[in-house]
């Protein structure tokens, strides 16, 4: 099968991807859209050339190019992938770090990283067990007491007063809603970065539908709260955060849970 693991750029992988028909790639922007038509020639020459001199591609004498027995069979992945599992987390005080899973015929495929280097692996059964495991699990004592729902344009004003370091005047912001004491401050912590936070992204794909699906949550050492988004009557969209175990995410993790068995 080659080598189990490969490092590209994300204009590389983009480029291959495309080359192998694949239009979409869930978990990672194309590189090319703000590219004039003249800067993406140029930027493929070097993506080619560099391909080239690491030895994943090369020209046949008929003009045709041949890839890697590695490379091609994770491209592939990517390329016509009908499941994919996308995982951020971000433990309190530190980056955000993200793992994207997809999946095409039983054989999954891990890319980690960011756009300047991404790490492409074939995932082995122990390793795909282990990640069910690194799921955060509710074992928050304060978990019930979550409850919080606020517009949306309060919350975007008060997220933006926090990043720039205005939290009392954020405080104030946040009497009218009536929060108590803990409520408020696990928001506040939340929304400057204090505590943990982890999000999913499920998508599925099948003769070219997407269904797609996403839920995200707030860990602090004594509760942990899922991102809610309630539209009401009138137009006026709310942001909320609920005890984690009566959303989404017990359901997320046990259809991650189907999908790594069942391959």
């Amino acid at each position: 099968m080659g080598e189990l693991a490969i490092n590209l750029t994300d204009e590389e992988l983009v480029y291959l991807v495309k080359e192998f028909d694949g239009d979409i790639l869930p978990g990672i922007s194309d590189p090319y859209d703000d590219m004039t038509t003249v800067e993406q020639t140029e930027r493929i020459i070097e993506v080619e050339q560099s391909l080239r001199e690491r030895g994943f591609i090369k020209k046949t004498f008929g003009g045709n190019i041949e890839y890697a027995e590695s490379l091609s069979e994770m491209i592939k992945i990517c390329a016509g992938f009908s499941k994919y599992i996308g995982f951020d987390k971000r433990l309190a005080d530190e980056e955000i770090t993200t793992l994207r899973f997809y999946e095409m015929d039983g054989k999954w495929l891990r890319i980690s990283g960011e756009s300047g280097e991404f790490h492409l692996e074939m995932m082995k059964d122990a390793e795909l067990k282990a990640f069910i495991d690194e799921l955060p699990k509710d074992n928050g004592s304060k978990s019930n007491q979550i409850s919080i729902l606020i517009p949306k344009n309060d919350y975007d004003f008060v997220a933006d007063l926090i990043q720039d370091g205005n939290v009392e005047e954020a405080k104030s912001s946040l009497e009218k809603f009536n929060l108590d004491e803990f409520n408020e401050m696990f928001l506040i912590d939340g929304l400057s970065y204090k505590l943990s936070y982890a999000a999913i992204t499920l998508v599925a794909r099948d003769e070219n539908k997407l269904s797609v699906d996403t839920v995200s949550a707030l860990i602090s050492e004594d509760a942990m709260a899922e991102l809610y988004i309630e539209a009401e009557d009138g137009g006026i969209t709310k942001i909320g955060f609920r005890k984690a175990g009566t959303g989404f995410w017990p359901k997320y993790k046990e259809v991650i849970s189907e999908w790594l068995i069942a391959s």
